[in-house]
């Protein structure tokens, strides 16, 4: 694998596990339930 693919990878890596975060905090703050996709 190259360094360039290495760093995309982290990149998505990073900006899913952001997304997640970001769900599960809307989830225990807002208690949007339904609108939640994981």
């Amino acid at each position: 694998m190259s360094l360039h693919m290495i760093y995309i990878l982290k990149f998505i890596w990073k900006r899913q596990f952001s997304d997640s975060i970001i769900k599960l905090l809307n989830y225990l703050i807002g208690g949007n339930h339904e609108k939640i996709n994981y």
